[in-house]
């Protein structure tokens, strides 16, 4: 586009004739034209399979995840355990993370343990997964309980003083 307004200009100051410096520029106009809509059915094109490749995706993304759903409700259904449900999905191989259910009667350090064994010994993996949140939040209401005195270990009146 550039070079066709510098050809224009040139055209326009070494014409003496404006009806001839005119044409000329109206021809180096025309062949531009030809050439943007060239590069827009070029680029209609290729927005064209990109939009194609997007619903294919979404489709198979919607597939994957009603097959991971029915499969995971038919372990429920069947009185299947969080175990088998964790194998259920493992299986599917989804390129994310999926948060099941806490383990029955599981301690913390149960839970951890099977974190750390899941993502490896990267802290920051650890905190990426699913179910970290929860069980921080689980550690940290099992701390506020406790200082409330509800577990019986930092017992105080309600209006006594507290050393900390």
């Amino acid at each position: 586009m550039e070079e066709a307004n510098e050809l224009a200009a040139e055209i326009i100051e070494s014409e003496s004739d404006a009806s001839d410096a005119a044409e000329e520029v109206e021809e180096i106009n025309d062949e531009v034209q030809e050439d943007i809509k060239g590069i827009n059915k070029s680029h209609d094109r290729k927005v064209a399979k990109i939009s194609k490749k997007s619903v294919t995706a979404k489709l198979t993304n919607d597939i994957i995840m009603e097959n991971v759903i029915d499969s995971v409700l038919d372990v429920a259904r069947n009185g299947g355990s969080p175990d088998t449900m964790d194998e259920v999905i493992e299986e599917a191989g989804l390129p994310f993370p999926v948060k099941t259910p806490n383990k029955a009667n599981e301690s913390p350090n149960e839970t951890m343990t099977r974190m750390v064994c899941r993502n490896g010994e990267c802290v920051e993996s650890v905190k990426n997964d699913p179910e970290f949140d929860t069980y921080l939040e689980g550690m940290i209401g099992g701390f506020g309980s406790m200082r409330k005195g509800t577990q019986g270990l930092l017992d105080f009146p309600e209006n006594a003083p507290r050393p900390f």
